[in-house]
């Protein structure tokens, strides 16, 4: 089952955020930081992650900052909680009970499914947002 942790949605957070701003990419730390709510020290190395991992990449000098390393098509949502995370899909959930173990199987195998989409989905849920703001009055 893949292992969600604070680290997970931290990064997927940071990788969010990103994503939302591509126009105003590459852009630095202390943006990231501050934009996705997430503290500085922690995000630095889930950045650092996240690159060492081929997700994203920094580029250097005054205009530098942290960018996407490849398509956002190509980026699956498990891959970056498989960056992040040093147990990402292990069984965590033995039991000595059977049927739970099935269980808990299963349900690994749909949330593993569920996160093989990649990050350019993140569009579906903006979408969905802006449409329920519309309605509340």
């Amino acid at each position: 089952m893949p292992k969600i942790t604070t680290k997970s949605v931290y990064a997927l957070a940071a990788v969010y955020f990103l994503y939302s701003h591509m126009h105003k990419l590459p852009m630095k730390i202390e943006s990231i930081a501050e934009g996705a709510h997430i503290p500085k020290n922690f995000l630095e190395q889930l950045l650092l992650l996240l690159k060492k991992s081929g997700i994203l990449k920094s580029i250097r000098g005054a205009r530098g900052g942290y960018t996407f390393a490849k398509d956002v098509q190509e980026i699956l949502f498990l891959d970056i909680v498989k960056a992040v995370e040093s147990e990402c899909c292990s069984d965590v959930c033995k039991t000595h009970n059977p049927v739970l173990d099935l269980f808990w199987k299963d349900l690994g195998a749909c949330i593993q499914d569920f996160l093989q989409r990649p990050i350019s989905d993140l569009d579906t849920y903006i979408k969905k947002t802006q449409e329920a703001s519309l309605f509340i009055i």
